[in-house]
């Protein structure tokens, strides 16, 4: 459930984002993992037994946004069921990659490392993957080049950065 903690002197509640009628959940202080008053959190409801007038729950992600553009896309992102963050096994395998290429790999391709280059993403995107490139060329034509990224080289089938990507292969705009 997507809400956000609230917590009087030793006790802490869930409250429910939504229009949907919903009662606060109780949230034990050793099950806050990190949350203060007023966060954004996402919360498991761990029990709610037939005499409890409120269910009880644990803070299983703290909804870190940089601002309130970034909480709201978030917040979307959470109640559509999109995942917030990877897990650790694909980021250490993501941060194991080396970032160096083979000169038998560069033979494969075309080495544009020396054409001015300019990203087109935002600066607050997640990732620069799209360029545009110019340059005058010998005939005194110019050359407009369209750039994204090609991760086939790290990204190996079958491993588990291809199994994540496979299970994320699609593209949100909001």
């Amino acid at each position: 459930f997507l809400g956000h903690i609230e917590i009087n002197r030793s006790v802490a509640f869930f409250i429910v984002a939504g229009d949907k009628p919903f009662p606060d959940f109780f949230v034990p202080l050793e099950k806050l993992n990190g949350a203060k008053v007023g966060d954004h959190v996402i919360v498991r409801l761990v029990k709610w037994d037939k005499d409890d007038r409120k269910p009880q729950g644990e803070v299983i992600t703290v909804i870190n946004a940089n601002n309130a553009s970034d909480l709201a896309m978030k917040e979307i992102l959470v109640d559509a069921r999109f995942p917030l963050a990877f897990e650790q096994e694909v980021l250490r395998e993501a941060e194991a990659l080396s970032p160096n290429i083979t000169r038998e790999e560069l033979s494969k391709r075309r080495d544009c490392r020396d054409i001015l280059t300019f990203t087109i993403d935002p600066v607050d995107a997640r990732d620069f993957d799209d360029a545009i490139s110019i340059r005058n060329l010998d005939n005194g034509n110019y050359e407009i080049g369209v750039h994204i990224a090609d991760v086939s080289h790290f990204v190996k089938p079958g491993s588990i950065l291809d199994k994540a990507a496979y299970e994320r292969a699609t593209s949100v705009y909001l």
